[in-house]
């Protein structure tokens, strides 16, 4: 069996397949455990990465806030 690479289940993820392409990967999501944990991986990746974006900007805001005073 074929498993799907990281930039493959990225364009997955952004549509960026064609339609026979999404269908084909999402049959094998389905079959496939190991693609569909590294596809879980790059989700919780993501997530990490807005958390930390919404960190930064809470810093950011709370640093104007104490320079304003």
């Amino acid at each position: 069996m074929k498993h799907y690479t990281k930039e493959e289940l990225e364009s997955y993820r952004q549509h960026g397949m064609s339609v026979l392409g999404r269908l084909t990967c999402s049959a094998h999501l389905k079959e496939c455990a190991a693609c569909a944990d590294l596809l879980k991986e790059l989700e919780a990746d993501d997530a990490f990465v807005m958390e930390l974006r919404d960190s930064i900007r809470i810093f950011d805001e709370a640093a104007k806030c104490d320079k304003g005073k």
